[in-house]
Parts: structure tokens; C-alpha cells; sequence
């Protein structure tokens, strides 16, 4: 699985979490949710 892929997959993730109310989910939270993605799948990558 390639990077953009692990990266697509948790973003979908986040944002079906976000849709259903299981997080309210301001555009900071996204960002911040995305500098984590980023990190991790540099980490693993």
C-alpha cells in the first residue's frame, strides 16, 4: 500500500467519523488530524 493510499483510507476514516457526529470536527481539528497522518505514515512508510 502506497503512502497517498494509507493517507486516503484514514481521511475517509476521519471524515465518516466526523459525518456521523462521533467527533464534532472543526477544520482545525481536520488540519490537526492531518499533520498527525502525515507524521505517522512517514513514520511507517
Amino acid at each position: 500500500m502506497t503512502t497517498s493510499e494509507k493517507l486516503s483510507i484514514e481521511l475517509e476514516r476521519f471524515i465518516q467519523s466526523a459525518q456521523s457526529g462521533k467527533q464534532d470536527a472543526t477544520l482545525a481539528d481536520y488540519i490537526e488530524e492531518l499533520k498527525h497522518l502525515l507524521q505517522n505514515v512517514q513514520k511507517t512508510s
